[in-house]
């Protein structure tokens, strides 16, 4: 695995790949260090997500990876979750609880938390569209990065 950084105006964030050139996580920014070592040469595939990321971050949108789900989910109730999610349009949120009813499993609201702090892929399977029926709700120990990404999306929505 390596990892590539992006910039963005709340500091670095990561893009970690595999030998191939797959992207197999996507590191919020704040992270002032690289999670895998550092890659040499990066990947056409991905310095595009790299440039797409500095854009959305800079205020300039983002075309939500839908097809990801699949990949970010081990379970079907993960995928069918990771999808829910994916349609969540820029500028709305959507709860747990609803999340959990659009993937077919009303009350299992809990469980899309923790999906939702599992996600490999922030950004582009937009978890941080997901809050609490009182509030925001959790983002890796960053809600005020939750606060901002949400600011971000609705002056693109």
């Amino acid at each position: 695995m390596f990892a590539a950084p992006y910039a963005s105006r709340f500091g670095n964030g990561w893009v970690i790949f595999d030998k191939q050139g797959e992207t197999v996580q996507i590191v919020l920014p704040g992270n002032l260090r690289p999670p895998v070592p550092a890659a040499q040469a990066v990947p056409a595939t991905v310095q595009r997500q790299i440039n797409e990321l500095e854009k959305y971050f800079s205020g300039g949108g983002w075309k939500v990876a839908s097809s990801l789900a699949n990949r970010a989910g081990a379970t079907e109730f993960s995928r069918r979750v990771y999808a829910a999610v994916a349609k969540i349009p820029a500028g709305e949120t959507r709860t747990y609880g609803e999340v959990a009813a659009a993937a077919g499993r009303p009350g299992a609201a809990r469980a899309v938390g923790n999906l939702m702090a599992a996600n490999r892929f922030p950004v582009l399977i937009p978890c941080h569209r997901v809050v609490a029926a009182t509030g925001l709700g959790g983002f890796g120990g960053l809600p005020e990065l939750k606060a901002r990404m949400l600011e971000l999306d609705r002056s693109h929505g």
